[in-house]
């Protein structure tokens, strides 16, 4: 039965079956984050950072939405460094899948499931990791949305120093070109 149920809702989030999506959107998401990163459960960095987000969804039946997200950030802005400051990434990038629900017309809350890339400018190391989070999309007006979410983000080890792991917590408006 579960897996009825899940083939159901993957063939009508997909699209296949065009009877059950209702809506799809293609957006824009420019945010600010506060980031904290940790290696070997000491704090490296805090800051202050933006994010920019490229994503497409479609909505099902009336409660389900399935996207996809690219993500890009900057080099987090000082508020409390550690020493040394090297283990602070220059830049953020990668894609996830947003699993959702919509509680009503306006409010979806989902979850991030996804890979994340980092620079080090200072090591010279591009780790990769996985990010998973959540976060909830506020529909106030048309086209434009309100967001805010926690990413939870842990790297490979770098250049033997030990995993990074890294907190976010961000708020951003989001605008979609199509509803």
């Amino acid at each position: 039965m579960l897996k009825k149920i899940i083939g159901i809702f993957i063939i009508g989030v997909t699209g296949v079956y065009l009877a059950f999506a209702t809506t799809a959107s293609i957006y824009f998401a420019p945010s600010s984050a506060y980031q904290s990163g940790f290696i070997g459960g000491c704090e490296t960095y805090e800051g202050i950072t933006c994010k920019l987000g490229l994503g497409a969804g479609v909505r099902a039946w009336t409660f389900a939405y399935l996207g996809v997200e690219g993500f890009a950030s900057s080099k987090p802005l000082n508020v409390k460094s550690g020493d040394p400051d090297i283990y602070k990434p220059s830049s953020i990038y990668g894609f996830s899948i947003l699993p959702g629900y919509y509680f009503d017309d306006n409010v979806l809350g989902y979850a991030r499931l996804g890979f994340a890339y980092a620079n080090f400018s200072n090591l010279d190391a591009k780790p990769r990791g996985y990010n998973v989070g959540a976060g909830v999309d506020w529909c106030f007006y048309n086209h434009l949305s309100l967001r805010g979410e926690y990413n939870y983000t842990r790297y490979n080890d770098i250049s033997g120093t030990g995993t990074l792991n890294q907190n976010e917590v961000f708020a951003g408006v989001v605008y979609r070109l199509t509803t």
